[in-house]
This record gives structure tokens, sequence and C-alpha cells, in this order.
């Protein structure tokens, strides 16, 4: 799940990778997440932990909208202090701004 600059609306690209989830959690129902959201390193760091939170947020809203269960989901977000790239390019940039799901239980 990634997303533009200083943004957090969910591109309809991002739909059918929700969707996966979605059937992964339908078909796991003891299963719990984390939506982990980051930012590239642009701007200030607060700005970037709170733009992080909505980008989870937004996650946890779609998910809740398809019928999962808000107490499944734990959402954080890290702004830019977990990048994939460190590299000072709009590629590195546009990759540490993302979305990131990991199982916490499967139950």
């Amino acid at each position: 799940i990634l997303f533009g600059y200083n943004s957090f609306a969910l591109d309809s690209t991002s739909f059918e990778e929700l969707e996966r989830v979605v059937t992964l959690m339908k078909k796991n129902p003891g299963a719990k997440i984390e939506i982990s959201a980051h930012t590239d390193k642009k701007g200030d760091e607060r700005y970037n932990v709170y733009l992080s939170g909505k980008r989870a947020a937004e996650i946890v809203k779609f998910l809740s909208s398809k019928g999962i269960s808000t107490t499944r989901m734990l959402s954080k977000g890290y702004g830019s202090s977990k990048p994939l790239d460190t590299a000072d390019t709009e590629a590195a940039y546009a990759r540490n701004r993302r979305v990131e799901l990991k199982i916490l239980d499967l139950k």
C-alpha cells in the first residue's frame, strides 16, 4: 500500500491488495494484524508521525467497512523513523511512503 506525497487518501490501485487482506482476515477469524504506516523524510517529523497515523487509520477504516472488527487491528504511525531506502531520490521517498501489514496472531 503506497501513498502520494503529503496524502493519506487511498488510491484505487490499493484496493486489490486490501481486498486480499479482507479475504485473509475473513478466512482466519482469530487473526490480528498490525498496520504500520510510514512517510518519507521530507518535512517535520511530528507532522510525519501524524500523517502516518492518518494513513494507518485509513486502512483500518477500509477494512472495517468490509466487516473486519477494529479489535483485530492495531494501527501505528512511525513517521520517517523506519525507512526502506535511505537514498535522497524521489524513488526512495516513494518507497518509504507505505503501509506494512504484519500478522500478530493467527489463533
